[in-house]
């Protein structure tokens, strides 16, 4: 300044100085009188703190049009309590900071004001006092839509993951988290790239989706895999590309576990099988019934008429005869009705076990006298019995239900005066190991396949009588009781029946 006042040499120069500097101010006044902003300029006089400038901003701020200069701030900023203190300790701290402060309207509402505070040395400070109310409700408005999103997207039941086109994790929820540590074993971070994720066994099922997921396509899969436990479980997979300008700028995965619904399906799908199989069953015994049960009832009701007409004529051994075949034809329906009986039961899922203790010889003897009373032929059951145990504990029905179905076909493929082998031994472990042998026609390898399938019959034994249900439901008892159940046959060399069963169910 004392530069340019040497250069002064007369009084117009000085005018015209002066006149310059005037129009300096004024600009700088215009400048700040325009501000958006609300700017306040105070200074410390005598420990009292005086507004010695501020704009047309900072009138609307305060509500008043006269003149606010040389006001104390207490008396400018009766609402914004913050803003006096503030000031106060801008002046002792000699610093510059910004605050944000609130007011309460008419309406009770709160207005939001984001302050500068800008201590100028020595004595002065400038206030930069903006109304940030909308932005404040807008940014209350988006965290509370994010929060709404995040309890949203975290407490769905499926797996969400944002990926972005290198495969790294940009963002998951709870349930994916889940998920990712269930199948893969691994924790599931963000950055973490899905290639590093997914282990080696799996890596196909989900990389192949994720790359063509890439170039733009939505992509769906449901793929049974096995988790790094040995676990194996069905997922429903869905890749769908996000899209930024028309490219793709990552992928949204979502991951359904689908295990109890698969499940569930191919329980459906069994029952409908089963339900498919048992309808076979009844067109088929009805079938098998139109014809096996014409024999047996003619022959009942023949040699009942013969009784009724000669009865008076016959010797004791004549009678004895007819009645035997009577005896034999209403065992033999007996039987028939019994295996479809259980056969039904099973197939309905009301066939279940009833265990008692009985003793075991004795029950033996019993089914190998039945045998030979009611098949009449003279093949003879030669029977070993090599048990210290004498009670066992198991289904009577079923297990009597084996035996005489193996026995009598034993004996019944067999000619006559064979011998039929029937070893029953006790092992260890509680296992009651039987082994039945007979020198009969025997079963063809091709037979032997179909053996224990409901309805089927031998090649070599479709002369013999019979319905060809009785295999199919010694497997089933035997599978009840837990046991096994294997054949070894040879055509005209006869056949071997081993099987095992608890002592004890």
């Amino acid at each position: 300044m004392q530069n340019i006042l040497k250069e002064l040499n007369t009084i117009e120069d000085y005018k015209i100085l002066v006149s310059k500097l005037f129009d300096e101010n004024k600009k700088l006044k215009t400048q700040y009188d325009y501000i958006p902003i609300s700017t306040f300029t105070v200074e410390k006089i005598n420990e009292q703190i005086i507004l010695i400038q501020y704009n047309k901003a900072a009138c609307k701020l305060c509500n008043q049009e006269k003149d606010l200069l040389g006001k104390n701030i207490d008396e400018i900023f009766i609402e914004l309590k913050e803003v006096n203190k503030n000031v106060k300790r801008c002046f002792t701290e000699k610093n510059s900071f910004s605050e944000t402060t609130c007011k309460k309207q008419n309406n009770n509402e709160k207005s939001y004001f984001s302050v500068n505070y800008v201590f100028i040395p020595e004595n002065t400070v400038m206030l930069h006092i903006e109304d940030i109310t909308e932005r404040k409700n807008s940014q209350d408005l988006l965290k509370n839509s994010e929060a709404k999103f995040r309890a949203i997207f975290d407490n769905n039941l499926t797996s969400f993951a944002f990926i972005d086109t290198n495969g790294s994790i940009q963002a998951f929820n709870k349930k994916a988290e889940e998920n990712i540590h269930l199948i893969f074993n691994k924790n599931l971070e963000i950055g973490i790239n899905i290639y590093d994720i997914f282990s080696k066994k799996n890596s196909q099922n989900f990389i192949h989706l994720f790359k063509q997921s890439l170039i733009g396509e939505v992509v769906f899969a449901e793929k049974e895999i096995e988790t790094d436990l040995g676990d194996k479980i069905w997922l429903e997979l869905n890749f769908s590309p996000i899209f930024f300008n028309n490219e793709v700028s990552g992928v949204f995965l979502n991951i359904l576990d689908i295990t109890k619904h698969k499940t569930a399906e191919q329980k459906n799908r069994e029952a409908l099988e089963k339900e498919n199989e048992f309808g076979k069953l009844k067109s088929n015994f009805i079938s098998i019934v139109s014809h096996e049960f014409r024999t047996p009832l003619a022959g009942i009701y023949s040699n009942t008429q013969l009784i009724q007409k000669y009865a008076n004529r016959w010797d004791k051994e004549k009678k004895k005869l007819v009645f035997q075949r009577i005896y034999n034809a209403i065992q033999y329906l007996n039987q028939m009705l019994e295996g479809v009986s259980l056969l039904g039961r099973d197939y309905s899922g009301k066939l279940s076990l009833n265990i008692q203790s009985y003793e075991l010889e004795p029950f033996i003897l019993q089914i190998i006298e039945e045998i030979h009373i009611s098949i009449g032929k003279s093949a003879r059951i030669n029977f070993t019995y090599l048990c210290s145990n004498t009670f066992i504990k198991s289904d009577k029905i079923l297990l009597r239900h084996i035996l005489s179905n193996l026995l009598s076909n034993a004996v019944k493929y067999s000619a006559q005066n064979q011998i039929v082998e029937f070893d029953v031994h006790c092992l260890e472990h509680k296992i009651l190991k039987i082994k039945i042998k007979d020198y009969g026609i025997g079963i063809s390898s091709n037979d032997l396949k179909h053996i224990f399938e409901p309805f089927h019959r031998g090649e070599n034994a479709k002369e013999i009588q019979g319905t060809g249900l009785g295999m199919s439901i010694v497997k089933r008892c035997v599978s009840l009781l837990n046991g096994n159940i294997s054949i070894e046959s040879e055509v005209y060399k006869g056949t071997i029946i081993y099987l095992e069963i608890p002592f004890e169910i």
